[in-house]
């Protein structure tokens, strides 16, 4: 009997152990140090994305062009530029900004769509992803200032005549966010799958791994998120840039994104200041399958509503293409 006991508690002693490991650890780098190979062990990898081409997609390789700048902090950014065709006029530059765990290559099927529309597409591997540099994420508080640092290099190398376009998913739509609020040379931004509020998506995330919530525990992750590299979590707060955003805005989510909830997406719609703004729900898209589910009729879509006539009054509220 006293043998079971001691084993007993030496289970729950090494339960408990492993549990503190994880909550003060584990999860806190797993979530902010991307470019671990540790991680992948535990997460899906994506670096598959490296090996996407742009022939695969019908993009020539002569209209691809790979560059590298840097960061105010002095980290190197990786990216890519897409020309548009001399067959369509040239109607402004779209950035688009992956989700955690991508990387740019992941644009080619949007910019294989839009150059062929007149526009020059980029795509920059944020820190600490792809090949960019960086030992940290910071979800928004050092990318914003990344992303506007990503403009001025495009504004002196490439020159920027027509509208610029910010288009980001998840992570990257939080950044798009936090910079559009700032930046006065984003003209339009387009926003898939994101979060309104930083605290609450590592919640939602929390819930979607574990199955199950704890405000304790994740005000512990969130704490030691924030001081391992460095960052406020109350800076990170797409819906506070919402509410001074007066440019047109696209929302989009998935009706089953169970990593971000869809009710993000709805604060951030009705958040914003700009009354030029359009609202998408895909009834059957999930968490950064929104192009996978919408295909070129959501492309079609986006389209429509950056050729729409921007006059300030709100566009249609709709529930899908």
């Amino acid at each position: 009997m006293k043998r079971a006991i001691k084993i007993l508690s030496f289970v729950i002693l090494l339960t408990l152990l492993v549990t503190v490991i994880a909550i003060v650890w584990f999860i806190p780098n797993y979530t902010i140090r991307i470019n671990s190979k540790f991680n992948n062990i535990f997460l899906t990898d994506h670096s598959s994305d490296k090996l996407l081409k742009p022939e695969d997609f019908g993009i020539p390789k002569s209209s691809v062009e790979y560059f590298s700048t840097h960061t105010p902090d002095g980290l190197k950014i990786s990216a890519l530029r897409v020309l548009h065709e001399d067959s369509a006029d040239r109607r402004g530059a779209i950035i688009f900004l992956h989700g955690i765990r991508r990387s740019k290559e992941c644009s080619f099927p949007m910019a294989s769509f839009f150059s062929k529309k007149g526009y020059d597409c980029y795509a920059m591997d944020l820190r600490s992803h792809g090949e960019s540099s960086g030992e940290y994420i910071t979800y928004g508080e050092s990318e914003h200032d990344d992303l506007s640092s990503f403009i001025d290099y495009i504004s002196e190398n490439f020159g920027l005549e027509e509208r610029v376009i910010l288009w980001g998913q998840s992570l990257g739509a939080a950044v798009a966010f936090l910079t559009a609020e700032y930046d006065s040379r984003v003209d339009v931004l387009i926003s898939e799958s994101t979060y309104s509020e930083f605290e609450r998506s590592v919640g939602d995330f929390f819930s979607f791994f574990t199955g199950f919530n704890s405000p304790f525990i994740e005000r512990i992750i969130v704490k030691r998120i924030s001081s391992i590299a460095k960052f406020r979590p109350d800076d990170i707060s797409p819906l506070n840039a919402a509410k001074n955003i007066d440019i047109p805005v696209m929302i989009v989510h998935g009706h089953k994104d169970n990593k971000i909830s869809p009710v993000n997406a709805y604060e951030l719609f009705y958040g914003l200041l700009s009354g030029n703004k359009r609202f998408l729900i895909l009834p059957d898209a999930s968490h950064l399958d929104v192009w996978d589910k919408g295909g070129n009729e959501y492309f079609a879509e986006v389209e429509k509503f950056l050729n729409t006539k921007l006059n300030g009054k709100k566009q249609p509220f709709s529930l899908r293409p």
